[in-house]
């Protein structure tokens, strides 16, 4: 099955049908771009709550000594959501309404968020039942954060036709902005309660903003209906991925540089835990490392998204790997606390940075129609490498240092800025 033939699982009746549709975007155009900001506003409020960078690793720390059950909140998050997005890409080339189905997973998505909620309760008796709950609300919010990545991305194209990279810098920015003020509210209630009851009041504030963010799409959101002459199958799948990785050499070249990101991301949740143990700072420093880390996401948001703009997903995963090496270096030979807020704010551009230019690169090499598919080839490839480099981050922390976790990371990245050079794709994102 050729490029060609697949896209025309989304073919149109005729031009004057495209022009219709492209007419019917514009005049919605506004509102959803609203009703889009709305949704990064409150979900990113959230998920700064359940933040496996800083929140979430001093949560489990707090249930376990056991350093290799940090390291599975990478491993369950990016293994099962990548994994999960096989399930849902189908859903997102066939949906109708790609709104409808983005809401209907992100409620299952919100199920996480409540058992989470629920571990709290435990933990004031049994703390070995309350992380096997956590672990395994946690892993429910990784499948149907997978399962919403394709489909979101979906909506997100069928939506926003125009400047994606600058939308999604827009979306990131002020997504970023909303989890400043949830790492403000962090920070009042580790001041004011003590574990585990200061979680408690967290989860529950976080459930409640990611329903909001849930009811911005459902109320906000206007489609505009395309007809599909080809319903795409599960037995295609194989077919289609085979024709992506084999045709498309850029797209192929920048999944190669995605795979080593994702490796050097392994040293992700124990940021917090160096930063913290430096001056024995414990959770008081959560809500004032979080803030950098958003207020970084913000500034990284409209940077990166601006150079996407101008010279594609390679130039954005550049900066964004090279932020990461420097970050893995200095949380080497952090003197004291107050270097955490620089390592933090690189961090905040690494991660950032790797996002954006997944998402933008999914859009950017996909034909018509197969955003869900690329997003979901994307998932599939990088989760093993990510699952398995986060195991054995947990492993080596546990039999010997995180400082090596940090070495091999600066490796990694260094080895995914070298690969982003040799992807010298300047052509704008469309």
């Amino acid at each position: 099955m050729d490029t060609q033939s697949l896209s025309q699982v989304h073919s149109e009746k005729s031009f004057d049908t495209a022009s219709a549709i492209l007419e019917s975007k514009k005049q919605k155009y506004r509102r959803n771009y609203i009703a889009l900001l709305l949704d990064g506003f409150f979900f990113n409020f959230a998920a700064s709550i359940f933040s496996y960078t800083t929140v979430l690793p001093v949560y489990v720390a707090g249930l376990t000594n056991n350093t290799i059950f940090i390291s599975l909140l990478a491993v369950l998050f990016f293994g099962l959501s990548n994994g999960a997005s096989v399930f849902s890409c189908i859903l997102g080339v066939n949906a109708k309404s790609p709104k409808w189905a983005t809401v209907l997973i992100c409620l299952t998505q919100r199920v996480g968020f409540l058992m989470m909620f629920f571990s709290t309760y435990a933990a004031t008796g049994n703390r070995s039942f309350a992380l096997a709950l956590f672990l395994f609300s946690y892993g429910v919010y990784g499948i149907a954060a997978g399962m919403s990545g394709p489909v979101h991305s979906t909506l997100v194209s069928s939506t926003i036709f125009k400047n994606i990279s600058s939308f999604y810098g827009t979306y990131s920015l002020v997504g970023a902005f909303s989890g400043v003020l949830g790492a403000q509210i962090i920070r009042f209630l580790m001041g004011k309660y003590n574990f585990p009851f200061s979680y408690r009041w967290i989860f529950l504030l976080g459930l409640l903003v990611a329903l909001l963010s849930t009811l911005s799409l459902a109320a906000g959101i206007i489609e505009t209906k395309v007809e599909r002459k080809k319903q795409f199958s599960f037995s295609m799948l194989p077919g289609t991925v085979k024709e992506i990785l084999k045709n498309n050499k850029a797209y192929r070249s920048f999944l190669l540089i995605r795979i080593f990101a994702a490796m050097a991301e392994m040293s992700i949740p124990f940021y917090i835990i160096r930063v913290a143990s430096v001056e024995n700072t414990g959770e008081k420093i959560i809500g004032s490392m979080t803030t950098v880390l958003l207020i970084s996401n913000m500034a990284a948001s409209k940077i990166i998204g601006y150079i996407g703009d101008r010279f594609g997903p390679a130039a954005m995963i550049r900066l964004a790997v090279l932020s990461g090496f420097i970050a893995s270096l200095l949380v080497i030979i952090i003197p004291s606390t107050a270097w955490g807020f620089l390592v933090f704010a690189l961090i905040g551009f690494a991660i950032t940075g790797n996002l954006l230019s997944n998402n933008v690169a999914n859009i950017h090499f996909a034909g018509d129609g197969l955003v869900s598919i690329y997003a979901m080839t994307s998932g599939i490839i990088i989760a093993p490498f990510y699952a398995i480099f986060s195991f054995l981050g947990g492993i080596i922390s546990e039999r010997q240092s995180i400082t090596w976790i940090f070495i091999i990371s600066a490796s990694l990245y260094s080895v995914s800025f070298i690969l982003s050079i040799l992807l010298n794709r300047r052509k704008p994102v469309k």
